[in-house]
């Protein structure tokens, strides 16, 4: 380019220019937002108060960057642009409650984005929903983290005196934990006269930014050093697994404990690298192939799996069982069964992934994958569980597409050109200029892997689960062709044993039979709980008016012969209500478990004296097990019942 001056007159600064206004934040684009924070705050933008001007700019701008990325489908998490999203959320509520806001409101102002920006991006409308449950989800559970977060920092600044420095320890546990802002540490110590201690908290961040560069940072950097060596003098491997189960190819380079090598013997261990091989390189969410490698009519090597440590290079990991050596060439073979269940799952993905954005919204972006031979498992952009009925939809759907038996296509295309096309390119993966677009029904995406040449070879996709994997992250399993036949009819095996044992005569007479089973369990166990009830009153007043003196002190110390934790809880319960002032020590065998419960009651006068917590963490090792309590009530569990006698001796001679 031609020598040239940044004047950073962007949109913005221009607008201020043409509008004839003092600043960026007085242009049009930004007096729907304020007027929105207005009405939610009862603050005043022009004319307020310097504090309160400074806090609903913040907030303004804030809130558009935090809407146009998690419109384009990042979401607030731990590292990378997530964290940069979470940390730009969480300053505008810190400066939202400068302004008065004690719960979640940010998300309460999109509608005034959307209304300001909607028509010059449509995206932003269309995805407003979500928006708006992404910022929700993240305010609310910020403000969890900060109320957790301030009741520690009370209790750190309840023991300093004024003058004195919250520490450093303290201030990183709240900024690393609760993600606590550090100015926000500032400003409450400031309030009651303390300091922070900058020093200490900044040797800890600086300890925690090296942990992180180091150890995992430079065994990768070592191993890169070694790929890109190996990428930098050696053609890519031409992968040639879209059309073949097998073929030859001639070793390149050979890698045993990352050391380059001219042959590996049999029993070695060895990264391999060739110049022309079917095996699939772990990417893209599918998973490495496995196989063999021949030398003739001899397997010289298990393939163990298959991996891509830089984008041009594919090194086969492999254990030998001959020889092996550069420039040989050798035949390498993935089982056709495998890489046929690999392709259907790969592609019932794609339908899965075109499936969801139909029922559920555009919102839906693909946030992982996990692609081979047994199963698929699909991560997505949602904030909800989905209901039932949204995936049995979602699965009807995509059967629909496997039964029309559609070609599947592939061609290479410009990375642009596919995209204005209409292809579906995964945010934030780097793509080549040429890609490979993948389309099967109304499905187009930009993907590397291997695929079945016409859906009906898919045969079938059975979704098994849908879990919350992380915020706003939703994850489907599934199952495809034989192996979703042979799950469903391992179901209906169950379903016929469960009938044929209630002698119900069809699957909805055996739903019945079991709702009027449950019902009859409930009955019983209100009954049962009754009886314990009773039984643990009777079995109190027994045990209390053998209770013995012993310098003063009332001591009961008895085992019952069997039941579980909770009966022993409500007989020491009730043997307190007996005996106000005493310890009581109390052991049962839960046989059916093989558990031992041990537990120490210490009357609110005592427990100066004698401590139920000590108590029983002395006592807990003779049963075999840990323990711990309060003061004036402790529990222990364990597994020798032969202890029980020892442990109840120990705490009853404390006295």
């Amino acid at each position: 380019p031609k020598p040239s001056v940044d004047t950073g007159m962007g949109l913005e600064r221009i607008s201020s220019i043409l509008q004839d206004v003092p600043t960026n934040y007085d242009i049009d684009l930004f007096r729907e937002i304020f007027s929105g924070i207005e009405k939610l705050s009862g603050r005043r933008y022009g004319g307020g108060s310097p504090d309160d001007v400074v806090a609903m700019r913040v907030v303004a701008d804030h809130l558009r960057a935090v809407s146009f990325l998690v419109a384009d489908g990042v979401m607030p998490s731990n590292e990378g642009r997530g964290y940069v999203l979470r940390r730009i959320l969480r300053r505008a509520v810190r400066y939202g409650k400068k302004l008065g806001f004690e719960g979640a409101f940010l998300e309460k102002l999109v509608p005034c984005l959307v209304k300001a920006m909607g028509d010059a991006y449509p995206d932003l409308r269309e995805k407003e929903n979500f928006v708006r449950a992404a910022i929700r989800a993240e305010e609310e559970k910020f403000f969890e983290t900060l109320g957790r977060g301030l009741e520690i920092l009370v209790g750190e600044t309840a023991k300093l005196k004024k003058g004195g420095k919250i520490p450093g320890d303290v201030v990183f546990l709240l900024y690393d934990s609760f993600g606590f802002p550090v100015d926000l540490t500032r400003v409450i110590a400031a309030e009651q006269g303390l300091g922070v201690d900058e020093a200490g908290f900044e040797k800890l961040m600086e300890k925690q930014r090296a942990q992180s560069r180091g150890t995992k940072g430079e065994t990768a950097a070592k191993g890169n050093e070694t790929y890109a060596a190996l990428a930098g003098r050696l053609k890519p491997t031409e992968f040639t697994g879209y059309t073949d189960c097998e073929g030859e190819g001639t070793i390149t380079a050979i890698l045993v404990n990352g050391q380059e090598v001219r042959e590996a013997q049999a029993g070695v261990r060895a990264d391999l690298v060739f110049d022309r091989s079917p095996f699939y390189g772990e990417s893209g969410g599918q998973v490495g192939d496995t196989g063999e490698i021949f030398d003739g009519e001899r397997v010289v090597a298990k393939v163990l799996d298959v991996k891509k440590p830089l984008p041009e290079l594919t090194v086969v990991k492999a254990e030998a069982t001959g020889l092996l050596k550069v420039g040989a060439r050798y035949f390498q073979k993935i089982p056709e069964e495998q890489r046929r269940r690999t392709a259907a799952n790969h592609s019932g993905t794609h339908l899965l992934h075109w499936a969801l954005r139909q029922v559920l919204g555009a919102h839906v972006k693909q946030a992982g994958s996990l692609v081979g031979p047994d199963l698929l498992r699909f991560d997505f952009t949602h904030f909800q569980a989905m209901k039932p009925e949204e995936l049995e939809k979602v699965e009807r759907i995509v059967n629909e597409r496997i039964a029309s038996a559609a070609e599947v296509g592939t061609r290479l295309m410009k990375k642009d050109d596919a995209i204005r096309a209409g292809a579906m390119a995964l945010f934030g993966e780097k793509y080549d200029s040429d890609v490979r677009v993948v389309s099967m029904a109304e499905s187009a995406e930009l993907c590397g892997g291997v695929h079945v040449g016409n859906t009906a070879e898919i045969r079938l996709l059975l979704i098994t689960g849908e879990t919350g994997v992380a915020a706003g992250v939703r994850r489907i399993t599934a199952l495809t062709g034989q192996t979703a036949v042979d799950h469903m009819r391992s179901r209906m095996s169950v379903l016929s044993t469960v009938q044929e044992r209630l002698k119900a005569v069809s699957p909805e007479d055996t739903v019945a039979k079991v709702e009027r089973l449950q019902a009859r369990e409930r009955e019983l166990e209100k009954k049962l709980q009754a009886v314990q009830e009773e039984s643990a009153g009777s079995i109190a007043r027994h045990l209390v008016a053998g209770a013995k003196d012993k310098n003063g002190v009332k001591i009961l110390a008895a085992s019952l012969s069997d039941g579980s934790a909770e009966f022993l809880r409500a007989v020491c319960e009730r043997s307190r209500n007996l005996l106000p002032s005493g310890l009581i020590a109390l052991a049962i065998h839960d046989q059916s478990q093989g558990k031992v419960t041990l537990m120490v009651s210490v009357s609110p006068d005592l427990t100066k004296t004698y401590n139920a917590g000590k108590l029983i963490q002395a006592a807990a090792p003779l049963i075999g097990g840990k323990g711990g309590g309060k003061p004036e009530l402790a529990q222990a569990g364990g597994s020798n019942a032969a202890g029980i006698s020892a442990a109840l001796d120990q705490i009853a001679g404390s006295v």
